[in-house]
Parts: structure tokens; sequence; C-alpha cells
């Protein structure tokens, strides 16, 4: 039936094997089956399902697909709990993609401080202009002023060598951040002279307004 394209059927079949004699296996091809016919919550749940009874446990990129369901179901939380536990137990390797996720999870739920750690390792590894960028608005959310700007200044030696449309957005970007952050630590003189690279970088009316406006808060 599988290879015959036939899935309704293999679902009906690995049903009954799952039901009349259930081995691990089965959870992970009917989650896959469903996952194939568009019905998504089911393939989450079956997969949820295996992962709580310890049937992915051997098998590293199905507990890091078990994590990435959480975050598809508005729990991120859970997503970070999965992966913190695996790490811990050694069953899935810390690479920059998977420490990235985990902390992409703790911004996602709002745990800032946690986030961090997972978030500069993964952007240490992998010199990521937009995940410095995430580091920079999570120490801005935790009111550390000193180290968001600095982490906006490694977006854009990030960027250096970029030269698309996209890259010359995240830099304004990353320039207006950093000069919010230093008017916020007080030190205007700096703060000045970035508002006024990012007026001449401005391109569209909303970004030319937003700096104005900064610049006249500056002022004041």
């Amino acid at each position: 039936h599988w290879e015959l394209n036939q899935f309704t059927k293999v679902r009906d079949v690995l049903e009954i094997l799952l039901i009349n004699w259930p081995k691990p296996l089965y959870w992970i091809q009917l989650a896959g089956v469903y996952r194939e016919l568009g019905d998504e919550k089911t393939s989450y749940s079956l997969t949820e399902a295996a992962y709580k009874q310890g049937f992915l446990d051997d098998k590293e990129q199905q507990l890091v697909t078990a994590a990435q369901i959480q975050i598809a179901r508005d729990a991120p939380i859970k997503c970070a709990w999965i992966l913190e536990k695996a790490f811990k137990e050694e069953r899935v390797e810390q690479t920059a993609k998977n420490v990235r996720t985990l902390g992409q999870c703790y911004m996602q739920a709002n745990e800032y401080r946690k986030a961090v750690g997972p978030l500069k390792k993964a952007a240490a590894e992998e010199s990521d202009a937009i995940l410095w960028m995430q580091i920079g608005q999570v120490y801005m959310q935790l009111d550390d002023m000193k180290n968001a700007a600095d982490a906006f200044e490694k977006t854009v030696a990030a960027l250096k060598k970029d030269k698309s449309s996209e890259a010359d957005e995240q830099r304004f970007s990353a320039i207006m951040m950093k000069g919010q952050a230093l008017i916020e630590l007080k030190e205007y003189k700096e703060a000045r002279e970035l508002l006024s690279q990012a007026s001449r970088m401005a391109k569209d009316r909303r970004d030319k307004k937003t700096v104005r406006q900064w610049l006249s808060y500056l002022k004041n």
C-alpha cells in the first residue's frame, strides 16, 4: 500500500498493528502517514505520545521533531523542556542548529534570561546576523542596553559582506536599535551619529519617519 501511495490503507493497516501489536516503530510510521494525509494535528499527537512513552529516546532526529512540534502547537516552553532533557541525557547533539532551536523556544516562551545563552552559542558558531539581532532584542527585553548595543554591533559585522537589499534592511534595523540602546545608556553623541547614519540609509517613508521621531526624541 505504501509503494502504491495508498496512504489511507497504510493508515488503516498501521492502526490495526498498533492496537494489537504495539511496537514503537508503528507509532512513528503512523504519525508519518497522518502527515502525508495532511492531518498534522493527529500526526503531532501520535509523535508526542510516542515521545512520552520513551519510544524516541534512541532516535535523535525524531526527538528534535518532537520538540519542534511544540512550537507548531503554541507550546514553545515544552519544546525547550524536551531539548534540555535530550541534551542533558546526551541523546541529541548540541549542534548550532539544535542550540539555536532551544534559544528560540525560550525566546518565544518569553523566558528571555534562559534564551540568551543558547542563542549566543549558536550565533558565535554560525556568525548569524539574524541570531545576533534576536539576542539584541532579548537583551532589550531584559533592560540590558549595554549588551543589546554590543549584539546589534555584531549584527552589522555579520552583514558586512552581504550587499543584498534584505541585508540593507537588517543593517538599518540593527543600527536603529543600537541607537535606541545608546540613548537609554545616555551615550547621546554616538547615538546621534548612528541615527544620522540610519537617516541616510532609510529608503521608504515609514523608515524616514521613524528616524525623524527618534532624532526629535534625542534632541529633547
